[in-house]
């Protein structure tokens, strides 16, 4: 059940994957990630958590910087949020470092262990 005030929840819920992706603590973002996790990217494949999981321990992703920036947050009964909003990311992809801004939507979901991310879509934002 969502208890406390939505935009404060969803705002710590994203700064603990923030937190996680920068500081390259596999440990905490495999707590943070559903087990049915679909992480879509701006370039149009996607993760599931097992393949995130590698490609970030593997260093094909090696996040620096993170900064979300949430317009709303929308209820989903009372296990999840959607979350919508802007995201600014500089990453070492595949070898090559890459600064992103663009637009995101992510799901988190009230899950036996607790809330986790269950989904992620990106489209960069063009100039």
């Amino acid at each position: 059940m969502i208890t406390t005030n939505l935009l404060a929840f969803a705002t710590s819920l994203e700064k603990g994957r923030e937190k996680a992706m920068t500081a390259t603590d596999s440990k905490l973002l495999n707590e943070l990630l559903s087990e049915e996790l679909c992480y879509g990217h701006s370039s149009g494949y996607t993760d599931t958590k097992s393949t995130f999981i590698e490609k970030f321990n593997s260093a094909v992703y090696r996040y620096s910087f993170v900064k979300t920036h949430i317009h709303q947050v929308t209820p989903v009964g009372e296990l999840g949020i959607v979350i919508n909003g802007e995201v600014i990311i500089s990453v070492n992809l595949y070898g090559q470092e890459k600064q992103m801004h663009s637009v995101y939507l992510a799901v988190w979901r009230s899950e036996a262990e607790g809330w986790r991310f269950l989904s992620h879509q990106t489209a960069q934002i063009r100039a």
